[in-house]
């Protein structure tokens, strides 16, 4: 297991909390607490992210109905089980989180590279500028805990409010994609296709950690 992973599994096995403040100042907003096997089995914490991501189909690059049993399945084989992954619940100062957040690790022949990933605001209209302090916070967090000096992230080009929110937060354009929607089984989901053919484009971001 290499450094990055031990964080990452630690991180997981004590169900990390890291305190969120307003950017410059010490006041607290809230806290990221991470996704561990105990928040797996939780069955409120599945009610609410199943929730969530029917509400927000719109903002996955795969589209189904979940369900309760599939997001336990999804929270155990695909983050806890994931030894390069890593999702966050958002907290304000209710006990009830009011979205999530998290990162993907993967090697290159550099090194790491990160990505963000599962950034998704459950609850609208609640604790505004929770969620760009959460990313933020994150920033943080991966460059004095797991040492990354830069990360990356995907959008869709149609998402023009998610792309006006990470320029907000230093990200800049890297590459677009061209995707197009196909379906397999029960499930309907974004890959890449020629240009003629593309329905909408993932566009890669990139901000230095540093």
């Amino acid at each position: 297991m290499t450094d990055v992973e031990s964080k990452i599994a630690q991180a997981k096995d004590t169900e990390l909390e890291v305190p969120i403040y307003l950017r410059g100042t010490e006041k607290r907003l809230g806290a990221l607490r991470a996704i561990g096997r105990e928040h797996s089995r939780d069955a409120e914490t599945s009610r609410l992210l199943t929730e969530w991501r029917n509400a927000n189909q719109s903002a996955f690059a795969s589209r189904f109905e979940a369900t309760v049993s599939r997001t336990q399945s999804w929270l155990i084989s695909q983050v806890v089980d994931d030894p390069h992954r890593l999702v966050f619940l958002v907290f304000g100062i209710s006990p009830t989180p009011i979205g999530h957040l998290g990162i993907v690790a993967g090697r290159t022949q550099s090194g790491w590279a990160v990505e963000l990933d599962s950034v998704l605001r459950g609850e609208q209209g609640a604790a505004p500028g929770l969620m760009s302090s959460s990313v933020e916070t994150l920033h943080q967090w991966i460059a004095q805990a797991l040492g990354c000096t830069s990360i990356t992230l995907r959008v869709l080009a149609s998402n023009v409010l998610g792309i006006r929110f990470y320029r907000r937060l230093g990200y800049d354009f890297v590459r677009a994609v061209p995707v197009r929607w196909v379906t397999h089984g029960g499930t309907t989901r974004l890959e890449p296709c020629r240009r003629e053919r593309a329905i909408d484009e993932y566009v890669t971001m990139e901000r230095g950690l540093v």
